[in-house]
C-alpha cells in the first residue's frame, strides 16, 4: 500500500521510523505538492483503520473452551 500511494504522488520517498527508533513521525520526501498529497492520503488510510477496528468483549462459558496438552 506504500508503495502504491508513493507511485501515485510522484514518486514520492515514504519512511517510517524503526521499532528501536524513539518517534513516531513519518518522513516524505518529494515535490511539495507531492508530498502534500502524500500525507493526505496517507491520513485517510490511518483513519480508515482505525475505523474499521471493532471489538466487542463477551464472557466465555468454560464449557466451550478446549485445553490441548
Amino acid at each position: 500500500m506504500i508503495r502504491e500511494i508513493s507511485d501515485e504522488c510522484g514518486g514520492v520517498q515514504i519512511r517510517f521510523p524503526t521499532e528501536n527508533m524513539q518517534s513516531d513521525k513519518v518522513y516524505i520526501r518529494g515535490a511539495k505538492d507531492d508530498v502534500e498529497k502524500a500525507k493526505k492520503r496517507l491520513l485517510e488510510v490511518a483513519n480508515d483503520r482505525v475505523n474499521d477496528n471493532f471489538v466487542m468483549p463477551f464472557n466465555l462459558l468454560n464449557t466451550h473452551l478446549l485445553v490441548y496438552i
